[in-house]
């Protein structure tokens, strides 16, 4: 929250350098969902979470603005979100028995271009559908519950990274690029206060929001190049069958030929600095009051 309130303070101290009644400043609310291996591509409600963030959007013209946000957003995926007789597509065996699961905050700085349908103004035009797109970089960090204590699961190589049996799979980054995308639309409340609504969609570069992509790695392996932890968080199915079956090099953990998603979706509020508070109407005419 103190960054939040920063970067606001930033924005207000640096509007007045820009063009009068195109700089707005505010702040987000809403929530935020995942798409890759723990999910197989469709939305489970019962992993939703909040998404908060702040906000500065310069108007270039009526029907493109720029926004410039911060947002913080947490995600999270489980097998056990499926029924237990759910085969899954990448293991072959059922997922209550794969058994994995994960949760990440994730810490999003995105530059986005909105395209105005209608146009919109926060004086003139009082109502618009929108567009938008653009390019973020994000944090993530996934980590999972084990034995009532949360771990970092990159630093654990769980897919063997940095090991002898796979030399060329290196530990993942934990900060990615994404491409924004979705709609919504804008209203004007007066005042320079601007309401939007929208839902987008996050897609990244990487297949490991879920620290979940290729194989499994041989126990052997694992264990005495990465360590115990390692291999009890890679290959977890023991924890529901008694013993945890003999997963190998060969044997498929995920599915690395498609990329992991986020999106987020919900509300903004903001007011464009340098109309009057209690202002409405044209600015080609005159304000006046409620």
């Amino acid at each position: 929250m103190r960054k939040f309130i920063g970067i606001l303070a930033l924005v207000v101290l640096l509007a007045p350098a820009l063009s009068a009644q195109k700089v707005a400043v505010g702040l987000f609310g809403g929530i935020s969902n995942y798409w890759g291996e723990l999910n197989d591509n469709q939305i489970i409600w019962d992993e939703t979470h909040p998404a908060v963030g702040a906000l500065l959007r310069y108007e270039v013209n009526p029907f493109v603005s720029m926004r410039f946000a911060l947002t913080a957003a947490t995600i999270s995926g489980s097998d056990g979100n499926f029924p237990p007789d759910r085969i899954d597509p990448n293991t072959g065996f059922e997922n209550r028995v794969r058994n994995l699961s994960f949760r990440s905050q994730i810490t999003e700085l995105a530059a986005i271009v909105e395209i105005n349908a209608t146009g919109y103004d926060v004086e003139d035009r009082r109502f618009s559908p929108f567009i938008f797109g653009g390019v973020a970089g994000f944090y993530h960090n996934p980590r999972a519950l084990f034995e009532g204590s949360w771990h970092d699961l990159q630093p654990l190589g769980t897919e063997g990274q940095g090991t002898t049996a796979f030399p060329d799979r290196k530990p993942y980054s934990r900060f990615q690029a994404s491409f924004p995308f979705g709609a919504g639309f804008k209203v004007g409340l007066g005042s320079g206060l601007t309401l939007a609504f929208e839902a987008g969609m996050r897609y990244t570069l990487t297949d490991y929001l879920d620290d979940i992509s290729t194989t499994y790695v041989d126990a052997n392996v694992q264990i005495l190049e990465s360590g115990d932890l390692s291999w009890r968080l890679s290959n977890r199915t023991g924890e529901v069958e008694g013993q945890p079956r003999d997963l190998g090099n060969n044997d498929r953990r995920g599915n690395p030929d498609d990329t992991d998603w986020y999106m987020m979706g919900g509300v903004s509020l903001t007011y464009t600095i340098g109309v009057p508070i209690g202002a409405r109407g044209s600015k080609r005419g005159c304000p006046y009051n409620f």
